[in-house]
């Protein structure tokens, strides 16, 4: 089966955890030279450590993968958990890019989906592409298969 499009996040949608961590290490350093301090600033040097590695480790184990007829959503980096629907189940697609999205080429895009989970992307690279691409797969579906699950409703 091929790969139609693949969805994943942006490293960019991560910069103000980045940052903050930075200002989080900066206060931890400051703090490990103060003789009185030392182990509190060894400890808030830790958690500055600790959050930007966690946020990469989020951004880079989810991912949404379109096919020819279904959509393939995975997510967890030590369990994974796989999630699969028909692309005949696609309602709607809506867009939503920030100011620095913009800048950075990330947005979120929330694919309404019948009867199951909605496949939102969230800080995904090059939003406007994936959004184009769900509403032309919208167009080509075959949507008698949904209209009989809207109707037996």
């Amino acid at each position: 089966m091929e790969i139609k499009f693949e969805c994943r996040k942006s490293l960019w949608f991560g910069i103000k955890t980045f940052l903050l961590s930075l200002i989080i290490l900066g206060i931890g350093i400051s703090a490990f030279f103060i003789s009185d301090l030392w182990i509190f600033g060894l400890i808030i040097v830790f958690i500055g450590i600790i959050i930007p590695l966690v946020k990469f480790l989020e951004l880079s184990s989810q991912r949404i993968i379109f096919y020819e007829n279904k959509i393939i959503r995975t997510m967890g980096f030590f369990t994974r958990r796989q999630i699969s629907i028909p692309i005949t189940k696609i309602v709607a697609v809506t867009m939503n890019q920030p100011f620095l999205g913009r800048i950075l080429n990330y947005g979120d895009v929330f694919i309404d989906v019948v009867g199951r989970w909605d496949a939102n992307c969230i800080g995904v690279k090059k939003p406007i592409a994936l959004k184009n691409y769900v509403e032309k797969v919208m167009d080509q579906a075959n949507y008698s298969e949904l209209n009989t699950v809207i109707l037996e409703k």
